[in-house]
C-alpha cells in the first residue's frame, strides 16, 4: 500500500514538472514517444533513487534528463541555457510541491491520516497548478526564454540557481548535508524555505528588469528609426512643394508655346524641364510615403530602418500598403516585430547578392487575419532547398547568425496563430506571413 502510494505521488509530481517544464522551454512536441520517453524516463529515475533511499538524486537526473532533452530539441540552446531552464523549472515545481505539502500538513493533518483523500488532495493540487501554468500567458515564456540570450546577469543567475537547488536538496535530505550545516538546516529548516522564496524572487525580479531594459532598447531604437522616416518624409514634402510650384510655371510656358505653335520651344520645354521630372517621379523615396498608412509607430519605424538598409545596399524597393494597417490588439507586436526584422534581413541579404536586386513587402489588413508578404530576387544558382535547413542564413557567418529563420520556423510550429507559407518562383522567394486576428492561443508560442 505504502509502495502504491508512493509510486502515485511520484507520478504526479514528476509528471506535473514534465509539464511545466514543456511550458517553460516552449517546446511542442508531435510525436507522443519522445513525451512518453521522458516521462517514463523521469518517472523511472525518481522511483528507483527513491527506492535506494537517495531522494536528492532524484533532482541530479532529472537535471541532467531534461538538459540532454532540450539539447536534442533545441539546437540552438547553449548547454547553459539548457540547464538553467532544467533547474529553474525542476527547483520551482518541487519548491511550490513542498510548499504545498507543508501547508496541507499544518493545517490539514486529517488528509495525511486517509491515505485516499492524501491522493485526492493531490490530484487537486496537481490539476489547480496546471489551471495556474496554462493561465500564464505564452507571452511569459516567451520573454523569460528571449531575456536569457542576452541577459547580462545570466550566470549569476545559474550560479544563484544551483546554490538553491541545493540548499532546497539539504532542506529534504537534512542527512546529506555537510556537517556544519546540518544542525542549521534541521533547526532552521523556514529560514532556509524563506532564503529559497528570497533567492527564487531575486532571480525573477533581475529577469524582469532585464526584459524591461531591453523592451527599452527596442524601443529607442525603433524611435531613432522613426525619427530617420520622419526627416525623411519632410524631405520628400519640401521636394514635392518645390515641384509642384515648378510644375505650374512648366504648364504656363507650354500653354504660351502651344498657342504659337511653336514645335521648337515645345521640343526645348520638354527635353529641359519635363524630362528631368522623371526622376522625381520614380524616386524610390517616394516608396516611404506609403508607410503613412502603418498606424502602429514601431511597425513604421522598423521597416522604414529596413527599406533604408535596402536602398543603402543599392536594392530597387517596392512597398504596397493599400489601406490603413493597425495591428490587432490579439497579436503580440514584439513577437512580429522580431519575425519581420528576421524575414527582412534574410530578404535584403539575398537580393543584394542578385543580379535584379529587388525587394518588395506588401501589407494587408483581412477580414480574419493581417498579412506581410516580402518578396526579393535571388541568385540564378539559388538552392531553395537549403532554407528548410536547420541554421540556414544568408550571412557571411552564418555560424553566429544561423538561427534567425530557425527561429521564425519555431514560433510558426508552436503557435497556431501565425502561418508562413514559402514560395518560390523563377529568380524570387516569397515569404507570406499570415496572422490570425482575435485569436486566444492555446499553443506555445516559442522563443
Amino acid at each position: 500500500m505504502i509502495l502504491s502510494l508512493l509510486a502515485t505521488n511520484v507520478l504526479l509530481v514528476s509528471s506535473f514538472i514534465v509539464f511545466v517544464f514543456l511550458r517553460v522551454t516552449l517546446i511542442k512536441i508531435e510525436c507522443k514517444i519522445p513525451l512518453l520517453s521522458l516521462l517514463i524516463v523521469i518517472n523511472l529515475c525518481s522511483f528507483a533513487a527513491l527506492m535506494l533511499g537517495y531522494s536528492w538524486l532524484i533532482y541530479a537526473l532529472t537535471v541532467v534528463v531534461f538538459t540532454g532533452f532540450l539539447l536534442i530539441h533545441k539546437k540552438r540552446f547553449s548547454i547553459f541555457k539548457a540547464i538553467f531552464l532544467s533547474v529553474f523549472t525542476l527547483l520551482m515545481v518541487s519548491f511550490i510541491n513542498y510548499t504545498e505539502q507543508t501547508i496541507l500538513s499544518v493545517f490539514f493533518q486529517q488528509i495525511y491520516q486517509n491515505k485516499l483523500l492524501w491522493i485526492a488532495s493531490n490530484v487537486l493540487l496537481l490539476l489547480i497548478n496546471i489551471w495556474i501554468a496554462l493561465k500564464i500567458p505564452n507571452s511569459v515564456f516567451l520573454r523569460l526564454n528571449r531575456v536569457l540570450e542576452n541577459s547580462r546577469i545570466f550566470f549569476g543567475c545559474l550560479l544563484l540557481l544551483l546554490i538553491l537547488l541545493l540548499l532546497f536538496v539539504f532542506l529534504i535530505s537534512p542527512e546529506i548535508s555537510p556537517d556544519f550545516m546540518r544542525g542549521f538546516v534541521t533547526v532552521n529548516s523556514s529560514k532556509l524555505e524563506l532564503l529559497i522564496s528570497v533567492g527564487l524572487f531575486l532571480i525573477l525580479i533581475g529577469l524582469v528588469i532585464e526584459a524591461y531594459l531591453e523592451e527599452q532598447r527596442i524601443n529607442t531604437q525603433l524611435l531613432n528609426n522613426l525619427t530617420i522616416y520622419t526627416e525623411k518624409i519632410e524631405s520628400i514634402n519640401e521636394e514635392l512643394a518645390m515641384f509642384r510650384h515648378d510644375y505650374k510655371n512648366l504648364l504656363y510656358s507650354l500653354q504660351i508655346a502651344i498657342s504659337y505653335e511653336d514645335i521648337l520651344e515645345i521640343k526645348r520645354i520638354y527635353e529641359e524641364t519635363i524630362a528631368p521630372t522623371k526622376k522625381i517621379i520614380d524616386n524610390e523615396e517616394f516608396e516611404l510615403m506609403k508607410l503613412n498608412r502603418l498606424k502602429n509607430m514601431e511597425l513604421k519605424a522598423l521597416i522604414s530602418m529596413k527599406i533604408n538598409t535596402a536602398k543603402q545596399a543599392k536594392l530597387k524597393v517596392i512597398v504596397d500598403v493599400p489601406e490603413v494597417f493597425i495591428l490587432d490588439t490579439s497579436i503580440d507586436l514584439v513577437v512580429v516585430i522580431r519575425l519581420l526584422a528576421i524575414l527582412l534581413d534574410n530578404a535584403i541579404e539575398n537580393s543584394a547578392k542578385s543580379e535584379l536586386k529587388m525587394f518588395a513587402i506588401s501589407i494587408f489588413n483581412k477580414n480574419e487575419t493581417q498579412e506581410f508578404v516580402i518578396t526579393n530576387s535571388v541568385q540564378a544558382e539559388f538552392d531553395f532547398r537549403v532554407m528548410k535547413k536547420t541554421k540556414f542564413s544568408s550571412k557571411s557567418n552564418p555560424e553566429e547568425h544561423g538561427w534567425g529563420l530557425l527561429y521564425v520556423k519555431e514560433i510558426v510550429d508552436f503557435s497556431d496563430q501565425f502561418d508562413l507559407q514559402t514560395s518560390f518562383n523563377e529568380g524570387s522567394v516569397t515569404q507570406h506571413l499570415i496572422i490570425e486576428k482575435n485569436h486566444n492561443s492555446k499553443k506555445v508560442v516559442n522563443e
